[in-house]
């Protein structure tokens, strides 16, 4: 019986079950699923009349009124972006009424017009009753739609990002909209873990000029003349729209439709952009006004605009949840008959949710700025609302749930008009802990509001963790950022002045602001050099400790050797103070750049001496959990070392059988924080054990890392984790597979590919290619098939991919391709599929072709011809076949003959023995790449499955031979 290559998850609690067939599904336990995945289909059928009665609805874009117009480029730059690699990310913001759903839509439909499939993901959405059928069928690829991305936490986002529905052989392109681009970096970073090509497309404002927004407003003047069943008018005469206001799309929808909507009711409209909302409010309020008097609610229009106040605030809700927040507002009537009556005039779009709000946004939030006191527009005023506001936010334990969506639209709303700034900063004044109860959506948008009381974001600041947290750290950076230059333009000592450069650094390190950090721990440095002439006492370990943290922020750039000098000058400083922990941290830091930087014996003394002073540090203060997971890291960086340089194999497994001892003790004390760690540190060991000869320990200890890593992924869904534990399913395969148990090799990868799937990347490849060798050695050759497929096309993938700046990895991405055809071109002629065989073995040539062009070594033109020799064997042509083997083994000899000088004459570089022709530089690299490129065939054969001892051998033996191909002289 085949195994699926795709299989659907669904992880249900206390009893809540929805069930996607074709992707996996994330659930709260209690709360229902963390995200809710829709197939599109098109706008909603609703009534022409209904339309009119309110005129939020003619300008929400679920409604599509308005035809699409204005946005070519930008759907154009979309539409090419479906071509290309297999997964692909786009960030699409901006400002809200800029029209970013309508350009959404309509690149949607085009999508769908080519065959794609179009899911939606909707956040903490409770799903209609059943399933949904996400399986791509004949589609060739996926789009996955993603609204109000930057208000979803990141890690909800990463779970998002880990769904199988992404990682299939088929394209997946991910659209994520969002306001705001704050968040983008830190996401970026997950998206490209996951292998996903990344991209932003900042939407600007439509109308450059006036001609063209009278373009815009005309055409959707002539929309909604359309609706009104009024006769469109051979010319308009616009407001006047050259002024400011009028930017965005959705400014000129409501200029035009207060222009319909005054002319169908004989009135004047107003001209300027900030009276059109109190416009179009005042017809929302003459609705309700209406249906009231009809005695179709019960509900009184002033008691009906609390409650639509409410409805932006809070957002839909379940139906006990709205009426304990109707009952505590003390508004008048029963809270059932004020949200039946609600409903009338803003029906759910979500089943078994009341109290929907107000769209579009932006209008939500006029509408709260002209409830609450303080503008200068006239009228419209509600005294009751401030302390409504403050009574929606109270709480005696948790805030309540929706504390994120009310600060995040009063904090929108400020942007535009400055009294509701006021009101937030009254209600966050009294209680600064709703800022962080609210996301880092909600402190982003803080950020954003001009004029806010500093002391507000001040108070706010101070509440900011000292430990990480994947689901703030962008706000934190947001208002961090702001606060710091506050505090910098007031006027700070010199002191104050480096430390909330440093502390800003850090950060913006943790969101992906790597070059802004590198920027502030520079002033901070520069700042402490300074303050150290002048008390060295004070300031020398401050500034040993942000040499440490720039050579962190620097390692693994192409500006390791500044990295390098900055470490080493920390380690001098840090000597002559009484610190081992900080001397420590930096002595690793210094170990693991020396070996990038190929200074090995320092990178070996650097990390022994790393140990030695976290075990000083540990011995000053035995309860300190950061000491000892300080010294478990250098312990395991230190093992690590000596097992790639093979410096002291055994005294590398003493190292890491110490670190995961101490980690499996920090575990018991401190789980959350150290769990994770004992998996890693496990299947570090276990690879060491098996390396030095220990198979069945390695073993042993790479089962339980898998089951370690698969509990805390388990309980922590987070990318790190999922890594983790692919990592380690990888390695145990590996493992069996080099030990001939492939019947267990095979359990490990069909119990945990959809795991791995979650995680993606090279280690998924890994994976898919170690299941099509297995089945292929167990004669199961039609079960392998699927795996080889799949895995050539990531592979193919990978090959678009790699950066055409690195020749290198270009050219090593094209080797493991070839290999990979080699293997499905086998597997096709068994299965005596002679079309698909021809085609595979044709792009094998190809690819070599290109690496002999690219790099030209002697053992790349064998390939060369023994892949000529497997198509012409493929198309029956033995002659050609015979041809191509006898050139192949001819080359072959010629490096056999020569190899016992092979390494006199590289050494001589032309002082060759007396007797013997003198060999040119190329001729020498030719030879010694030969048996580099044959080292690399060979350790790549062992298994396909290449966990990382197969991965570090093969990639030192493909480091050397493009280093040699490098040295080859052109021409």
């Amino acid at each position: 019986m085949n195994e699926p290559l795709f299989q659907q998850t669904v992880q249900a609690e206390a009893g809540f079950a929805y069930g996607v067939i074709g992707a996996d599904l994330h659930v709260f336990q209690d709360a229902g699923p963390v995200y809710t995945l829709i197939e599109r289909t098109g706008p909603p059928a609703v009534d022409a009349a209904w339309l009119l009665e309110q005129p939020s609805r003619l300008l929400d874009a679920r409604y599509e009124v308005v035809a699409f117009d204005g946005r070519e480029a930008e759907l154009a730059d979309l539409t090419s972006w479906l071509e290309g690699p297999q997964l692909a990310a786009r960030w699409l913001h901006g400002p809200g009424g800029q029209g970013k759903t309508r350009l959404v839509s309509a690149f949607a439909d085009l999508t769908a017009e080519r065959g794609w499939k179009v899911v939606t993901a909707v956040h903490r959405a409770v799903p209609s009753p059943g399933s949904q059928d996400l399986l791509p069928g004949a589609a060739p690829g996926l789009l996955l739609i993603v609204d109000y991305a930057d208000r979803w936490p990141l890690s909800h986002l990463s779970w998002l990002f880990a769904n199988a529905l992404l990682h299939t052989p088929r394209s997946a392109r991910v659209l994520l909209v969002a306001r705001s681009v704050r968040s983008w970096p830190a996401l970026r970073a997950v998206l490209t873990e996951h292998g996903a090509r990344t991209g932003d497309l900042p939407l600007g404002p439509l109308p450059r000029t006036a001609t063209d927004r009278e373009r815009v407003f005309a055409a959707a003047h002539d929309c909604f003349c359309e609706r009104y069943g009024l006769a469109v008018p051979d010319a308009v005469a616009p407001p006047r729209l050259d002024g400011p206001g009028f930017e965005l799309v959705l400014t000129l929808h409501m200029a035009a439709l207060v222009a319909v909507d005054a002319r169908a009711r004989g009135v004047s409209p107003p001209g300027d952009p900030s009276e059109f909302s109190a416009y179009l409010l005042d017809r929302e309020r003459r609705h309700w006004t209406e249906l009231h008097g009809n005695q179709a609610l019960s509900t009184p229009p002033q008691v009906m605009a609390r409650t639509v106040f409410t409805a932006v605030l809070t957002g839909a809700q379940s139906y006990e949840a709205a009426a304990g927040v109707l009952g505590g507002l003390g508004l008048p009537g029963h809270p059932h008959e004020l949200i039946d009556d609600h409903a009338v005039c803003y029906p759910p779009a979500e089943p078994d949710r009341v109290l929907e709000p107000l769209y579009p946004d932006r209008l939500a939030e006029d509408l709260l700025a002209l409830a609450l006191p303080g503008h200068a527009a006239g009228g419209g005023a509600d005294p009751w609302t401030p302390g409504a506001t403050a009574g929606l936010l109270a709480h005696d334990g948790d805030p309540p749930a929706y504390a994120g969506r009310a600060i995040t639209f009063l904090a929108s709303s400020a942007t535009r008009w400055p009294h509701v700034g006021k009101s937030l900063a009254d209600v966050l004044s009294a209680d600064p802990a709703l800022a962080l109860a609210g996301g880092g959506a909600a402190l982003t948008a803080l950020a954003e509001v001009p004029g806010l009381d500093p002391a507000v974001l001040d108070a706010v600041e101070r509440l900011f963790p000292e430990r990480r947290n994947i689901d703030l750290d962008a706000g934190i950076a947001a208002v961090a950022e702001r606060v710091v230059a506050h505090r910098l333009a007031t006027g700070v000592d010199p002191a104050m002045r480096a430390e909330l450069h440093a502390t800003l650094a850090r950060r913006l390190l943790v969101v992906d602001r790597t070059q802004d950090a590198v920027t502030h721990e520079e002033r901070a440095i520069e700042g402490y050099r300074a303050l150290v002439g002048e008390d060295p006492a004070r300031f020398t370990g401050p500034l040993a400790i942000n040499l440490n943290n720039l050579a962190n922020l620097l390692m693994g750039t192409d500006r390791d050797e500044e990295a390098m000098s900055a470490v080493e000058e920390a380690v001098d400083l840090l000597r002559g103070l009484d610190d081992p922990f900080n001397l420590a941290m930096a002595l690793g830091n210094r170990a693991m750049l020396a070996h990038q930087l190929d200074r090995n014996s320092e990178a070996i003394e650097s990390a022994q001496e790393a140990v030695q002073n976290h075990r000083l540090a540990v011995a000053a203060d035995p309860d300190d959990l950061d000491f000892q997971g300080g010294l478990a890291m250098a312990l395991g960086n230190l093992a690590y070392l000596r097992t790639t340089l093979k410096r002291g194999e055994e005294q590398a497994i003493e190292a890491s059988q110490e670190a995961v001892t101490l980690s499996r003790r920090l575990a018991e004390a401190d789980p959350d924080a150290f769990r994770h760690r004992v998996a890693a540190m496990l299947g570090t060991h276990a690879v060491q054990l098996f390396t030095v000869g220990r198979h069945e320990d390695g073993v042993r200890a790479a089962i339980e890392a898998v089951a370690l890593a698969r509990e805390t992924v388990a309980r922590h869904p987070i990318r790190s984790f999922q890594s983790a534990l692919a990592r380690n399913v990888v390695s145990l395969m590996g493992m069996y597979q080099r030990l001939e148990r492939w019947e267990e090799a095979l359990a490990i990868g069909q119990e945990h590919l959809v795991a791995v799937r979650d995680f993606g990347g090279p280690l998924l490849t890994n994976v898919l290619g170690g299941m099509a060798t297995i089945f292929t050695t167990l004669g199961r050759q039609e079960e392998a098939l699927p795996y080889a497929r799949e895995t050539a096309e990531r592979l193919r993938a990978a090959v678009m991919e790699a950066d055409p700046a690195d020749p290198d990895a270009e050219a090593a991405a094209r080797l493991e391709l070839a290999q990979m055809l080699n293997q499905l071109v086998t597997l096709l002629v068994a299965l005596r599929r002679k079309k698909e065989a021809v085609a595979a073995a044709g792009e094998r040539v190809a690819l070599y072709e290109r690496l002999v062009q690219d790099v030209g070594v002697l053992r790349a033109v064998i390939d060369l011809h023994l892949a000529r020799e497997q198509l012409a064997s493929v198309q029956g042509k033995r002659r050609r076949a015979a041809a191509e083997a006898r050139e192949a083994a001819r080359l072959q000899d010629q490096i056999d003959n020569m190899f016992p000088n092979l390494f006199a004459n590289l050494l001589g570089l032309g002082q060759d023995e007396p007797r013997r022709r003198p060999m040119d530089l190329r001729t020498k690299v030719d030879l010694v790449t030969g048996p580099a490129l044959g080292v690399v065939a060979f350790v790549l054969s062992l298994t396909a499955g290449r966990g990382p001892l197969e991965a570090t051998l093969s990639g030192v033996a493909v480091a050397v031979l493009f280093w040699l191909a490098r040295l080859r002289p052109r021409g």
